[in-house]
């Protein structure tokens, strides 16, 4: 699955929240949006390709249990190399073991949070996000 080109400067804060929980996507919401970031909220695997098929999302927070499968799934459709822009996966997620950290970032994610963590370590994650993707563009505009 491809995904689209961001269509304005700005789009580095936009982020794919991938969640079925409408607290848990109320509280995330709750955290980026007033540090700047645009949300846009799914609660299934399928709406998330839809809207990764509409519109570019340079970062996306997966939760691993969802009605419809595992969001791990999504991280290796965002993982393909087809897609012109590299997306930052994060993982949000009850599913919080050792191993659990572990498949996860084997399967491409970028980072793995236990949803226990604090709004603190969320919003810090996401920043580094978007530096993270900021210099993986320079990096590309150099050659």
């Amino acid at each position: 699955m491809a995904v689209p080109g961001p269509s304005a400067a700005h789009a580095e804060k936009k982020v794919l929240l991938v969640e079925d929980d409408p607290l848990v996507q109320e509280w995330v919401k709750a955290i980026l949006e007033p540090a700047g970031y645009t949300v846009t909220a799914v609660d299934s695997i399928q709406a998330a390709r839809q809207a990764v098929a509409q519109t570019f999302h340079p970062i996306a927070i997966l939760d691993r249990r969802l009605a419809d499968g595992d969001g791990l799934a999504l991280c290796a459709d965002l993982r393909n190399p087809a897609n012109p822009r590299r997306v930052y996966v994060l993982v949000l997620s009850t599913r919080d073991t050792v191993l659990d950290v572990g498949e996860g970032l084997r399967a491409g994610a970028d980072a793995y949070l236990s949803k226990r963590t604090s709004e603190a370590e969320l919003l810090a994650y996401l920043d580094a996000a978007v530096l993270a993707n900021e210099f993986v563009a320079r990096s590309k505009a150099r050659g």
